[in-house]
Order: C-alpha cells, then structure tokens, then sequence
C-alpha cells in the first residue's frame, strides 16, 4: 500500500517540480468553481517534508502559517524548501469547508537531475505483425490511453510493422506520443529440426534503430557470415560456459552490435521465462557475463516470479552497468488483458535519441504498475531518483493521464470509422505541454 495518500481531487497546485534552494511559492486552486477557496478567507496550511534531517532548519512536524484566497479563489502559500525530496501540502478550513482538508505533494529535485524530465513508456510489445491479437495502430493508441509517452513496437522478426504504426499514428494520435520502430530479434536457425541451434532460445529486442537488423543480417550475404565467424572466434578463444553454442550465440551479438549501431538500443527479454522453462541455462549465464546488451526485462508479463527483480539487484550491487527496464511483452493490448507494466526514464527530451541514451546511461527504471491508483508501483532501478519515481506515478502522472486519455478515446474512435477531430487531438496536446510546463518551476 501507498504510504502517502493521492492528491485531494479537483484541487490543483503549480509548481510541483522546484530545484533545491527553491525560494518562491506554491499556487493552490479549485479547478471548478465550487472547490474554489472563497476569497479573502483565511486558510490554515502545514508545509511538512517526508523526510527529517537533525540539522534541518524547519520542524520535523513541518511549517504552520495561513494564507488569504485571492479574488481568483487560489492561495499563494511560501516555499523554501530545505532538503530534497517530497513535501507534503495541508490546508484546513476553520469553517469546515466540505472540500476541505486538502492534501498535495511537491518534490524538491537534485540540481543534477533538474533539467530532465520524466517520461514513461512501452519497449516490448506485439502486434498481429507477429503472434500479437491487434494491429499496430491499435497498440499505440491503447498505449496512449495508459499515459505512455512512448512506445516501441517489437514484433518477431519483424521491423515493419512498427514502421506501419509510425507512419499512421499522426492520424489518429497527434504529435505528442514518441512512436519508435523496434523488433524482436533471434538468432538464425535452419529449417532442420536437428540443427542444435534449434534449441536455443535466444530472445533480444532493439528499439529506436533506424533500419531492420534482421533484414541487414539476411541481404548481408558472405559479409555478414564472416562477421558471425570472427565473433565464434572470440568466444572459442576465450573462457565460455560448457555446452555453449557458438553459433547461435554469435548470431545474437551480431545482431546486438547492428542494433546499437543503427542508433537503438537492446534488451536482454525475460531471462527467467516462465520460473527459468524454455530458456537454456548456459545461453542465459552466458548472456549475463557477456552484457552486450543495454537493458534486461526486470519486469514482464513473461516472467510472472521475482526471480530477475532479487538477480538484478544482485549484478548491480555486484558493478554491473546495464539497465533495468519494465515492459509487458504484450501479445494481447484489449482492454482488461494488458499488464503495467512500463519503464520510466529520466531524458533530455521526448525524442528516440534522448529516450535511447537515458536507457544506455542507467537513467531508466522497471515498472510494474496496480490497478489502484493510489498505489506505488514496484519500481526497481537507480536508488539516487527512485524516491522522485514514486512521486511521479503518484503525484503527477494521474494528471497526465486525464489528458492523454481523452485523446486516445478520440484516436479510437477514429480507428472504428466512428467521430473524429484532428483539431481537438491537437488541443488536447497542447493542453498537455501547458501542464508539463506549468508542473516545473
């Protein structure tokens, strides 16, 4: 369960992102007219950190004081923060205002993180382009329902289709959504039912890359066969696990090495499929000590144990410096079907290259989402802004989700032939930019 409650509703405050040594205010209002503040009333408030530090200059009880609604009916309450992290807003009336106590979070964000901003979104998914029930568009559009910013379609062996969704997603879901191509890549095998290779089950994605690995890798010819046969070479010269199939391997680290080349990045998929069934263990601890890939699946619907959550909390504390990502592996997106889960990255900006680069630099976090929504997910990742990812999913991404929900109601309906506005998506997305805009000091 939450250890804090969810924002009082109807009741909205701005700024709720400041840096440290923040001196300034923070804006409390009614979005309607009867939960606005009555003007020229006073209205007690308690400013109270969720964390307490011995040398802190404020109580641990936090700071009382009253302020006046003004005639818009919003308060203006002091805000000079002394320590990172959430704080937590109070306002009582003496006359017991039926809307009131109100309660609201604002986060006090690291100087080094401050520039960035959070997005969360989808890395593995499937359509009907592969063993998916929905056809591409369908995938991105329920995706946006769910409050994702971006999202990669990743079917098997197929970098099509997420170039089909790409290309129809500006007329059914605006500009605001980051779409990006992705496919699930696997080593080559005959068509030989006793090729060994057959065996193994290697499972990678690659998203953001600008054209199709496999496709390289199938038109590549005699140069692609004698770069496969330069990497067997590296793994027979030096120490592998026994019983390891050098083909097979070395097919996936080529595919891994394009991926990265082609500008994407490259994930590790469920390690642990199904409590460790059809994976083989040496092509898994194998894969482990290699680490050419940039992120492993923490949380999948494929992988319903804790077994990768305790093996990669294990390997970082260990030094290892790969990423941990949430995804659902989604072969079923109707509603009701589908998992949340989802990864949360710290970026520059909302583009593929940005999204790319926070995953390779560890800025990204596993996610694994309840159905209620006063609960913080599981999150798994860098400990330095965790904190700020339970802020985050608590505090701030119900607000974006009311917005990016109405929009993919509208994409939706488009999708059936029914009513459709390309302009009111586009003034729902630039509602969304005036909220993100208005949530950072």
């Amino acid at each position: 369960m939450s250890r804090r409650k969810p924002d009082t509703p109807e009741i909205a405050m701005f700024p709720r992102v400041v840096p440290e040594h923040y001196q300034g205010s923070l804006k409390v209002a009614g979005e309607y007219r009867h939960t606005k503040f009555e003007p020229g009333k006073q209205y007690t408030y308690i400013v109270s950190s969720m964390r307490w530090r011995a040398d802190s200059t404020r109580k641990k009880s936090g700071i009382a004081g009253t302020a006046t609604a003004q005639a818009d009916g919003s308060l203006s309450i002091p805000f000079s923060p002394d320590i990172h992290g959430e704080w937590i807003v109070t306002i009582d009336a003496e006359d017991g205002h039926r809307h009131l106590p109100a309660e609201l979070g604002a986060f006090v964000m690291k100087k080094k993180y401050y520039e960035l901003r959070p997005f969360i979104g989808e890395l593995h998914c499937h359509s009907t382009g592969s063993d998916g029930r929905e056809e591409p568009i369908y995938t991105a559009i329920r995706g946006r329902q769910l409050g994702y910013d971006f999202f990669a379609l990743t079917d098997h062996r197929n970098y099509q289709t997420s170039a089909e969704m790409v290309k129809k997603a500006g007329a059914f879901l605006g500009g605001s959504m980051l779409l990006m191509h992705g496919e699930e890549m696997h080593h080559e095998v005959s068509d030989d039912e006793s090729d060994p290779a057959r065996s193994h089950l290697y499972h990678f994605v690659a998203a953001g890359h600008r054209n199709s690995v496999r496709d390289l890798y199938l038109s590549g010819g005699d140069r692609t066969q004698a770069e496969v046969s330069a990497i067997i070479h590296e793994l027979e010269v030096r120490d592998t696990i026994p019983g390891l199939d050098y083909r097979s391997c070395a097919d996936s680290i080529w595919k891994l090495r394009k991926a990265n080349e082609l500008g994407g990045m490259t994930i590790f998929c469920h390690p642990y499929w199904a409590w460790s069934l059809n994976i083989d263990e040496v092509d898994r601890e194998q894969t482990f000590l290699d680490a050419e890939f940039d992120a492993v699946e923490v949380f999948s619907t494929a992988d319903p144990s804790n077994i990768m959550t305790n093996r990669y909390l294990s390997a970082v504390a260990a030094g290892a410096d790969y990423a941990a990502v949430g995804v659902s592996d989604g072969h079923r997106w109707g509603p009701g079907t589908t998992m949340r889960q989802c990864t949360f990255v710290l970026a520059e900006e909302l583009s593929t290259e940005k999204i790319v680069d926070a995953v390779k630099n560890q800025r990204s976090i596993a996610c694994e989402e309840t159905q209620a929504n006063d609960q913080i997910p599981r999150l798994v990742g860098p400990l330095e802004f965790i904190d700020f990812a339970e802020y985050y999913f608590l505090r701030i991404l119900p607000l974006k989700r009311r917005i990016m929900a109405m929009g993919a109601e509208i994409g939706f309906s488009g999708l059936r032939g029914g009513a459709f506005s390309k302009e009111l998506i586009d003034e729902l997305d630039q509602n969304l930019k005036e909220l993100e805009n208005d949530l950072w000091a």
